[in-house]
């Protein structure tokens, strides 16, 4: 008995192949024969469609599960974060104070869009596409034609993730001074999903006659996506005003029913200083006195008075505050803008820029106080 082929298959080329429904009996001491080439021109001849396709690859799954994961802890995260900053603008949620000075930032919206939204648009997109093949029929074609025709699409989405993540590390480290764990997982989360992009690329093959290939050089496509994304980072941060007051004014309406005084708020002053300063505390106003030290502020921010509180009433008579809102007291909306102050609290210690709110401690040693007493 010879080698025969099972219907709706073609292309096999050896004996005793079990792809594709090819199968060879052997009879007593006989090797089969393969069946006459005009029947393998004539199963040749049939549609793409009607042919079996090759089992996805071990590297190709494991690459697409872990985009799954990643995508859905992307989703998870900005979910929660979009939630948060709807119920508490004034980000009062964030575990540290650089956290806040981060969200609490003009660079947290692009074009007045959250970049939690953005983000939340960006993993929802590249789950889709990632699960796309899965939506048809297992071992169909076009099941196997989706896979190969995603991972280009999947390559340019998580290198636009990407650039735009270094985009982001960059404003915190380099503008804000301050480090965001949300937005530092999110940039792992974008990093993770590129390099498993790439696993599936370089894993996923095709070898099927008549299954058109994807565009010859992925990688292009992954310059150019990363081309665009980079050009709209750099649009976002020349046009985005580190003292804008558009983000400020609707924490201004979560912050001020953390702040005592009605009257003082009403008059767009900050309310009283109501601590006494320990000697500690005077000492170090003193000294930020003598480096000609600044504190930027706004009225309305509840962490600008935490920070007064720190030092008391009597020492802060000693420290040059400067009002940052366009609408308070004694405002200096322009020396804020010229100085390029990133969030309130902010001190500037000897020409550097400190954002957020700090221990007495830690304005000790950015303005390089003598600690004996």
């Amino acid at each position: 008995m010879g080698c025969f082929v099972a219907p709706g298959c073609a292309g096999a080329r050896s004996a005793g192949s079990v792809r594709c429904g090819v199968r060879c009996a052997r009879g007593k001491g006989r090797v089969g024969r393969r069946p006459p080439r005009v029947v393998a021109r004539s199963e040749q001849n049939r549609p793409a469609e009607t042919r079996c396709s090759a089992p996805q690859s071990r590297a190709s799954l494991l690459s697409r599960r872990a985009i799954t994961l990643l995508s859905s802890a992307g989703i998870l995260e900005t979910v929660y974060l979009g939630v948060q900053e709807l119920r508490d603008p004034a980000s009062s949620f964030c575990p540290t104070e650089a956290c806040h000075t981060v969200l609490s930032s003009p660079y947290a919206d692009v074009f007045g869009v959250p970049l939690s939204v953005l983000g939340l648009f960006a993993y929802c997109v590249c789950a889709y596409v990632n699960a796309y093949p899965a939506l048809a029929a297992p071992s169909s074609p076009s099941r196997r034609r989706r896979e190969l025709e995603t991972r280009e699409p999947l390559l340019a989405i998580t290198s636009a993730m990407s650039v735009f993540s270094v985009y982001n590390v960059a404003v915190m480290l380099n503008v804000l001074h301050a480090v965001c764990q949300f937005c530092a997982f999110s940039a792992f989360l974008s990093f993770s999903l590129l390099c498993a992009s790439v696993a599936l690329v370089r894993s996923e093959h095709s070898s099927e006659p008549g299954l058109a290939e994807p565009t010859a050089n992925p990688w292009r496509t992954a310059m150019s996506a990363s081309a665009a994304a980079g050009l709209v980072a750099a649009a976002v941060f020349f046009s985005t005003d580190p003292a804008d007051d558009s983000k400020f004014s609707v924490v201004a309406s979560a912050a001020s029913s953390n702040i005592e005084l009605e009257s003082s708020r009403a008059a767009n002053v900050p309310p009283a200083i109501t601590t006494d300063s320990g000697e500690y505390a005077e000492r170090l106003a003193a000294h930020l006195e003598a480096q000609h030290a600044r504190m930027y502020g706004a009225f309305w921010c509840s962490h600008c008075h935490d920070q007064k509180l720190r030092f008391g009433k009597q020492a802060f008579e000693h420290i040059e505050y400067i009002e940052c809102d366009a609408n308070g007291y004694n405002s200096q909306r322009a020396l804020c803008r010229q100085k390029k102050v990133p969030g309130y609290p902010t001190w500037e210690i000897g020409g550097e820029f400190y954002p957020g709110e700090r221990d007495l401690e830690d304005l000790a040693v950015l303005s390089e106080m003598d600690m004996e007493f």
